[in-house]
């Protein structure tokens, strides 16, 4: 269970998104980094660790990054892939994901919320 599946899932949602590949390279570099930053090899690796270490992984390691990219390049409905792309990873991710975006939307932190056709990533 490397992140393999992280990469695959992504990959599928840029081409869902119809992301250009250079900016879909870009998508994938971001979780490379946030692999060796974090210094995570696999999933099964990541949910071993604590909650709080999951949660920066893919919220502030992955997420996050991906979706300022994402908005910076002019594909901002790309987002919406993104979210759903690694909820069907696991489910464990999709509850990460699903509850920081709740967390940003009642907030009024996240553009996607004030805008769901941009984004659509309501949870």
């Amino acid at each position: 269970m490397s992140l393999k599946k992280l990469h695959d899932a992504l990959q599928a949602a840029m081409k869902a998104a119809r992301v250009p590949s250079p900016v879909a390279s870009k998508v994938l570099v971001t979780v490379d980094e946030a692999a060796s930053r974090f210094r995570v090899s696999s999933l099964q690796e990541l949910f071993n660790m604590p909650e709080w270490y999951q949660w920066l992984f893919i919220i502030k390691g992955i997420v996050a990054p991906i979706a300022r990219l994402l908005r910076s390049e002019g594909y901002c409905n790309a987002v919406y892939h993104v979210v759903v792309a690694l909820s069907m990873v696991d489910d464990r991710i999709g509850d990460i994901v699903k509850e920081w975006i709740r967390d940003r939307c009642r907030a009024g932190l996240d553009p996607c919320c004030s805008s769901p056709p941009c984004c659509n990533v309501q949870a």
